[in-house]
C-alpha cells in the first residue's frame, strides 16, 4: 500500500508496518495481514511483497546493496573492517 517502512517496527522474523499492521520477512515476502480479511483477494496474491535489499555488517557498519542481485559486488577492503571490535570506534 506504499507505506514508508522508515518507522516500522522491528519484530521477531520480520519487519512490521505501523500503519497497516502488515509484516514482513527479511525477503520481502508479506507474513501477517491483519488488516485484511480472510476472503480479501490481497491475502492470496503471491506478487504482492516489499522490496528487500541484501545487507552485511563489517567493521561496525552496516552495508547494504540497492542494485540488482545478479551485480552485487565484494564488499570494500578496508582495513578498518579487520580489526578486532575492541580496536574500532564508530561514530
Amino acid at each position: 500500500r506504499l507505506a514508508d517502512l522508515f518507522f516500522g517496527r522491528n519484530e521477531e522474523g520480520g519487519l512490521r508496518c505501523v500503519y497497516h499492521g502488515w509484516k514482513f520477512s527479511v525477503a520481502g515476502e508479506i507474513l501477517d495481514m491483519p488488516s485484511e480479511p480472510q476472503g480479501s483477494p490481497m491475502r492470496c496474491n503471491p506478487n504482492l511483497r516489499a522490496k528487500a535489499y541484501p545487507v552485511r555488517e563489517a567493521g561496525g557498519i552496516i552495508w547494504a546493496y540497492l542494485g540488482p542481485q545478479e551485480s552485487m559486488p565484494a564488499l570494500p577492503d578496508m582495513e578498518f573492517m579487520s580489526l578486532p571490535p575492541q580496536n574500532v570506534h564508530v561514530s
